[in-house]
């Protein structure tokens, strides 16, 4: 998959996810659905995803074990900075924090899904 085709998808995707979570609350009426600061959280983790997408393409076009190393080192980093946001967010959020919680780690998985899924289809083209 090259870079450009999966940006492509990649904004599609994030797209959808934004209009399913517009639909949903929508759907749910007075139930809060989304936190105060979704659309925050939203962005926030579009962003750190593609930088440890391109940290980890420039980590396998280097080849042998350095590809290894950046895909793991991406994933951490993302990690780590995911999560460091999040205890950030839970401080400043006054509201319910499990639905806090489900919004964040629901992003965080779908988010990091496409990632690696891109991420094996950029190594499968590799080997071929």
């Amino acid at each position: 998959m090259e870079i450009k085709r999966f940006l492509y998808a990649y904004f599609g995707f994030a797209g959808v996810i934004a209009l399913i979570s517009v639909a949903l609350q929508w759907v749910c009426g007075d139930f809060e659905v989304l936190v105060k600061h979704f659309w925050v959280m939203f962005f926030y983790l579009l962003v750190l995803t593609l930088i440890a997408f391109f940290v980890s393409v420039l980590g396998v076009r280097k080849g042998g074990q350095m590809g290894v190393a950046a895909i793991m080192g991406g994933l951490l980093i993302k990690l780590v900075f995911a999560l460091a946001f999040f205890l950030f967010l839970r401080y400043q959020h006054s509201g319910n924090l499990i639905t806090l919680a489900l919004n964040f780690f629901c992003l965080y998985l779908v988010f990091t899904i496409f990632e690696v899924v891109g991420l094996l289809r950029i190594l499968r083209r590799l080997e071929k």
